[in-house]
């Protein structure tokens, strides 16, 4: 609620009114700043890598580090990618998330060739994903999934089925 929002703030219920003028418009502006600075931190990941290979190994443990740490932001990214919202929410995702790919399939597209890059860095995405958002599901089902939780294992795991034949190391 707003009043818990400013309470946690220290700040007077009126104060967030004044400079958001609504709960809806709090949430956006929040989710602004999260997406911001997840999208911000893969592609500082990227860039300051040299080389092709390492760019994309970079933002994939970045990626994977950020899914598994971040459980706020994996969830707002889950209502953004799934559904129909009137707060702009949608966009927000969108947004970051389309510069983020591309940023990334440019990597790729410099390691393997433009053709494919687009589907494997869809791929890379996917994967980790899933393999984060079903983690519990393996759990319960008694399946080693020993890369599930280290970003890193994970990065690799995933890099191997993606882009094969390479030595992703870690």
């Amino acid at each position: 609620s707003i009043r818990y929002s400013a309470r946690a703030c220290g700040i007077g219920t009126p104060s967030i009114y004044h400079f958001f003028g609504d709960k809806d418009s709090l949430y956006v502006s929040c989710c602004q700043q999260i997406f911001g600075e997840v999208e911000a931190a893969i592609r500082e990941s990227f860039e300051r890598a040299a080389s092709a290979e390492d760019r994309i190994r970079n933002v994939t443990v970045a990626l994977c580090e950020i899914l598994l740490n971040k459980r706020d932001f994996r969830r707002l990214l889950q209502m953004g990618l799934l559904q129909d919202d009137d707060r702009g929410i949608e966009n927000i995702t969108f947004q970051n998330f389309i510069s983020t790919f591309r940023v990334f399939v440019r990597g790729i597209s410099e390691l393997v060739g433009e053709q494919g890059a687009e589907e494997r860095a869809s791929m890379i995405f996917s994967l980790v994903f899933g393999q984060i958002e079903l983690q519990r599901a393996f759990q319960l089902a008694h399946a080693d999934i020993t890369e599930g939780g280290d970003p890193e294992k994970l990065a690799r795991y995933v890099l191997d089925v993606a882009l094969p034949g390479r030595d992703w190391k870690l």
